[in-house]
């Protein structure tokens, strides 16, 4: 029951900032999802506000945290040998990346590095649909999903 009730209190946290952050960017002209944020809404370390975002590199996903996703991108990219791919990102509090990476520890390959594995994908897919990412960590969301990361 209380993990019931913490997972409801997140998932309401999580609709009350993006519906917040949403509005103060459609208020100011910009698209509602689009990456860098405005000035005025520029993410920090100290409030937990950042991007939750999964980069491939052939069957392999990163699942990381960040502030700046393409400089992140680009940072990964420089220390990789084959090309990497931003398969999704999220506007999130900072500690779903440890609850994502918890919830996919048995695909764990090295450090934040996961085999893309099917439940995986199904994850990833449903957060590229704008699916809250904290309502797909149950164990009643989804599991199954055909093919990789589209």
């Amino acid at each position: 029951q209380v993990r019931k009730l913490n997972r409801q209190l997140a998932e309401d946290l999580y609709a009350m900032r993006m519906a917040e952050m949403t509005r103060e960017r459609l208020h100011r002209g910009h698209d509602a999802m689009a990456v860098p944020l405005p000035p005025a809404l520029k993410l920090s370390v100290a409030d937990g506000w950042c991007y939750i975002y999964f980069a491939q590199r052939d069957s392999m996903v990163k699942i990381g945290k960040t502030i700046d996703v393409a400089k992140r991108l680009k940072t990964l990219q420089t220390s990789n040998h084959g090309p990497i791919i931003l398969v999704a990102a999220t506007l999130s509090h900072s500690a779903l990346e440890r609850a994502v990476q918890q919830r996919f520890s048995h695909l764990r390959e090295s450090g934040e590095w996961f085999r893309l594995a099917p439940e995986l994908a199904a994850y990833i897919d449903g957060v590229k649909r704008g699916l809250n990412p904290v309502s797909l960590l149950s164990d009643e969301a989804p599991t199954e999903h055909q093919g990789g990361v589209e």
